[in-house]
């Protein structure tokens, strides 16, 4: 899940009380980013379409990275309690700092036990079928890469019941039955990997091939030309000619800045864009050929 909030959810329903759709959601992302203090915001819009029969209540976006104990974050999130990153230790699993705002009538918190940043509405405060809503913020120092976004809806519990006797067997129908009901997606957000490191070019290649081939983001065409420029640029940097490898990204800049929309996302343009500007950024400008 990634929602801090807990709903007890039996199995059966009553024919009164649906089950709440919210599969036919949409979220967007938009990424801007601060230089004078190398701050990435992420921006998301959820829009839910005229299509669903439940509320939106909850949204949560992955912050788990592998490489957060190398980055050398000792506790991301000092305003936890200990219980937290215990659980996630517990879990294995590694999250990256971020802060995060809320439209009116949300809450958000910076993490949960599940290792994902998380926003809430009230009762009152939800995304009813046909509406959009914007002002979910996320801030980050780290680069945007593809991430899990996941939509929770508003459940009420008052006239359902239970399928089974045994309280830890109803527990898990429920819980399974909670999940399945959650819409999951991808989108925008950051990623545990250094600016300028062999992981952060690694990271644009894995995602500009995703896009391609997996999320239908990029047209496979346009995908292959600024696949092909930023293997060049790697190669430049591999023989250590920082400056070819600039201005080849340069090049592969000036190819996402001419193709039309319909040949990528904006999510994708705004990926490549802003990890190209940052590898240009965190490349040395002189040439160590001799």
């Amino acid at each position: 899940m990634g929602l801090v909030f807990g709903i007890a959810l039996p199995l059966a329903a009553h024919a009164q009380q649906p089950v709440p759709i919210i599969k036919n959601t949409e979220v967007t992302a938009t990424v801007s980013f601060d230089p004078a203090t190398f701050t990435f915001t992420y921006a998301y819009r959820v829009t839910s379409l005229p299509a669903n029969t439940g509320n939106v209540r909850g949204i949560s976006i992955d912050i788990t990275a592998d490489l957060t104990q190398a980055l050398i974050i000792e506790n991301p999130v000092p305003e936890y309690r200990d219980f937290v990153l215990e659980r996630l230790d517990e879990q294995g699993v590694n999250i990256l700092p971020v802060e995060t705002t809320a439209p009116p009538g949300w809450d958000s918190v910076n993490l949960t036990v599940f290792g994902a940043a998380n926003w809430a509405g009230t009762r009152v405060d939800t995304i009813q079928p046909g509406e959009s809503l914007g002002g979910f913020i996320l801030t980050s120092a780290f680069v945007p890469g593809i991430r899990t976004v996941t939509i929770t809806p508003q459940i009420s519990t008052w006239n359902l019941y239970p399928s089974a006797d045994d309280p830890e067997e109803v527990q898990a129908q429920q819980d399974a039955l909670i999940k399945s009901l959650d819409f999951v997606g991808q989108t925008l957000g950051p990623v545990g990997v250094f600016p300028g490191a062999f992981a952060h070019w690694n990271q644009l290649r894995d995602d500009l091939n995703r896009m391609i081939d997996e999320l239908g983001w990029v047209d496979p065409t346009l995908g292959a030309t600024l696949l092909f420029r930023l293997s060049e640029a790697r190669a430049a940097l591999d023989a250590d000619d920082g400056t070819t490898a600039k201005a080849v990204l340069q090049t592969l800049l000036d190819t996402l800045a001419q193709a039309p929309a319909g040949q990528l996302r904006s999510e994708a343009r705004q990926l490549v864009q802003l990890n190209a500007e940052a590898l240009i950024a965190r490349t040395p400008t002189h040439s160590f050929q001799t």
